[in-house]
């Protein structure tokens, strides 16, 4: 059993009753116990925003429960209130809610950051929302506050985009567990002095550090040779084992380096990054769209700024690695033709390094056809990708370059988590623009077969809308020489900046509601042939 993704993918985090999988065996107090303490608890939306505050608002009628202001922020809420005042972000992270135990209890926890809001990770406390009390303020911050950890605790963190995972150790210990973010030499007192990339461990209870693990890839190593600092993305945990304790981490970097972190025993003292040569940390691969991504004057390395997805490889020898690349943080990256070329990529890590994409089959986008197109009714711009066998003797995964068809490039990055369901790899892109009528640009919506990176054999939208899904649902086109009908693989979406895709399912198949520039957009889909039984996206296993 596998679990790949420890922490919800939204930016709030909507929380109810107990409902994570764990067996009551785990740990010394049932988590059943706990699970029937709290059945009626208030179900609270948490959600951070640009006004200093994590915000509590009760899920069934919209009132404030709760604010939480993290310290880091304190010296700067004043500027709110500045007749001059300009646009500055504070708590912009997404935080993550998890069941763990803690302090020989089982408590309902909740780990954010600031975004591009400041340098701090902080934890609360969230198991009893009956005690928010705005008359004793002070009281339900004690009784809630758990801890911060910020630069000022260690110079290597950065400003904190990175989503935190909450796990249990090989120890036994509960952890929070993020990269360090970006920009982490900003002169603010406590800049780090190599700029390098690294992944925290830190106690869910008390924020104490219990492992700091570096790449070394750093201001030095910077592959333009502009000596940029580095900076981990949000990572993912996974558990190979079905123990419910976490084996190894995945999570990319600004330099393109995706990363593989073992945490597979019970001795801090081991836990490393996977592949090393010597004692020099090496990544599992590094996304690069030319022959080289070296440090000195090379632009082609592809920044890693999502999460990624992980699942098991159909041989059941190692996993599967998604992920996209691209990253949309800095004024010069509204210009499209700035960051190159970017890809999605789908890696199988059998233990060991992948040297590049020649060990990779090219999938690749072949045509596109406007809405409304002839024998198109679907009221979507649609994409058809090629379907590129792999051969898994010589090949170890696929990638496919963000380009339309004929090569053309319009900046498409792919900067939100991907998902992982039913044997598909389902992701949406961004294409930036400057042009102030179009906030967010535009976006695509992508469905392709996890395991190769081809066309799916089924269509899993409906383009006639008969409310089922055939043949009749297929486009005919020309590729090569010869007309053919198959299903498409991409819809572009109505607005841009588009998020990553909410799954429900329905008796008629799935719906996936995508937020965009434009509001929030849903799609009826085709939950597809191996869909036995409703899915969430809050479930643990594979």
């Amino acid at each position: 059993r596998l679990v790949s993704d420890w922490s919800s993918d939204v930016c709030s985090s909507d929380l109810g009753p107990p409902a994570f999988g764990y067996r009551d065996t785990i740990e010394t107090t049932s988590y059943s116990s706990f699970r029937i303490t709290n059945a009626n608890r208030t179900p609270v939306v948490y959600v951070g925003a640009n006004d200093g505050m994590l915000h509590g608002f009760n899920a069934n009628t919209g009132a404030e429960l709760m604010a939480y202001v993290p310290s880091k922020l304190f010296g700067t809420l004043s500027t709110l209130a500045s007749p001059s005042y300009n646009h500055r972000y504070y708590v912009d992270g997404s935080p993550t809610v998890v069941d763990a135990f803690i302090n020989s209890q089982w408590r309902t926890v909740l780990v954010g950051g600031l975004g591009r809001g400041g340098q701090s990770i902080y934890a609360l406390d969230v198991t009893d929302p009956s005690i928010y009390s705005n008359a004793n303020a002070a009281a339900t911050a004690a009784a809630i506050s758990l801890w911060e950890f910020s630069d000022t605790n260690d110079a290597d963190l950065g400003y904190t985009y990175s989503q935190p995972a909450i796990v249990k150790l090989q120890n036994g210990v509960w952890a929070a567990i993020f990269g360090n973010g970006y920009n982490n030499t900003e002169a603010d007192g406590a800049a780090s002095t190599t700029g390098n990339a690294v992944l925290y461990v830190v106690n869910l209870h008390t924020g104490a550090l219990i492992k700091k693990i570096s790449t070394e890839q750093g201001t030095a190593q910077d592959p333009t040779g502009q000596a940029r600092p580095n900076g981990l993305a949000s990572v993912t945990a996974i558990d190979l084992d079905g123990d419910f304790m976490v084996d190894y981490v995945y999570a990319g970097d600004l330099f393109g380096n995706l990363w593989k972190f073992n945490l597979d025993n019970s001795n801090p003292n081991q836990w490393d990054v996977a592949y090393k040569t010597g004692s020099t940390p090496k990544p599992l691969f590094t996304a690069c769209r030319g022959t080289s991504c070296t440090t000195g004057s090379s632009s082609n390395a592809q920044a890693i700024t999502s999460a990624p997805t992980v699942g098991r490889h159909p041989s059941n020898n190692g996993v599967m690695v998604y992920f996209g690349t691209g990253k949309y943080l800095e004024t010069t990256d509204n210009d499209g033709a700035a960051g190159g070329v970017q890809s999605f990529y789908g890696l199988w890590d059998k233990g060991s390094m992948i040297s590049g994409r020649s060990t990779l089959q090219s999938q690749s986008i072949l045509l596109e056809l406007g809405a409304n197109t002839s024998g198109n009714p679907f009221n979507y711009d649609l994409r058809v990708t090629s379907n590129n066998s792999i051969n898994w003797t010589s090949q170890l995964g696929w990638y496919m370059d963000l380009v339309s068809p004929g090569n053309v490039e319009r900046g498409e990055r792919q900067i939100t988590n991907s998902v992982l369901r039913n044997n598909r790899i389902i992701f949406t892109t961004t294409i930036p623009s400057t042009d102030p009528c179009l906030p967010g640009g535009s976006s695509w919506l992508m469905e392709m077969d996890a395991v190769s990176g081809s066309r799916l054999v089924y269509s899993p939208f409906d383009l006639n809308g008969d409310r089922a899904f055939t043949s009749a649902d297929f486009v005919t086109v020309t590729i090569g020489d010869e007309q053919v009908q198959v299903p498409v693989s991409g819809v572009k979406t109505s607005g841009g900046g588009a998020a990553t895709p909410n799954v429900m399912a329905t008796e008629e198949g799935e719906v996936k509601c995508i937020s965009t520039s434009a509001g929030m957009e849903c799609i009826r889909e085709n939950p597809g042939p191996k869909d036995t039984s409703r899915q969430s996206w809050k479930q643990l296993g594979l």
